[in-house]
């Protein structure tokens, strides 16, 4: 008997069957790449601020961070902090929107470091930089610190050295009683996390 003949058909089958995962996979991919709603706030927001329409651009903004809030991802936070404080430049109300830009960074630093992201926790620690908010920047690198270590990339510790002497914070990274300890900073960051909601 030819066994080769008799087993064509599971063959065959098996072949359909990963055919048929494998379509399955790529529509669910396709679905994946849809715009995501907090992607459609932010482009309204861009369009009314070069429009002039600060109005509009403080509406987005507010659906932007709600979507932000609901999506967990630390760069959507990133920039929607960003983009308040372009609004607060383009009303000329810096200062009044400095602390919604501080909320949005929080979180994304929060985000950030419940992902174990090197790159999102630094990038927060920069926001923070640019707005003056040294405290935040101490403990946001004391954060970082561990995942410096657990990783390979000698750049990170290249970016950490870079914003603490740029902040004036202690440089050498054996030093450690100058800085939070990462848990100590993450309590505090999550009990301001509280009192934003």
């Amino acid at each position: 008997m030819n066994h080769g003949a008799r087993n064509r058909p599971m063959i065959a089958g098996a072949v359909l069957a990963i055919s048929a995962l494998a379509t399955s996979a790529c529509a669910g991919g396709g679905a994946e790449r849809a715009p995501r709603p907090w992607t459609a706030h932010m482009r309204a927001l861009d369009e009314a601020l070069q429009r002039g329409a600060v109005g509009a651009a403080r509406n987005s903004w507010h659906m932007a961070y709600t979507a932000a809030l609901a999506g967990h991802r630390w760069e959507d936070m990133l920039a929607t902090g960003d983009a308040a404080v372009r609004i607060g430049d383009a009303a000329g109300t810096r200062r009044t929107w400095l602390p919604a830009a501080r909320r949005a960074y929080l979180s994304a630093l929060l985000y950030s470091r419940q992902q174990n992201s090197l790159d999102g926790v630094l990038r927060s620690a920069e926001a923070f930089e640019a707005l003056g908010d040294r405290e935040v920047v101490r403990q946001a690198l004391a954060i970082a610190r561990p995942l410096v270590a657990e990783g390979r990339d000698s750049s990170g510790r290249e970016r950490m050295r870079a914003i603490s002497q740029r902040s004036a914070i202690a440089s050498s990274f054996a030093e450690t009683t100058s800085w939070l300890a990462p848990s100590a900073g993450a309590a505090e960051l999550l009990g301001a996390a509280h009192e934003m909601k």
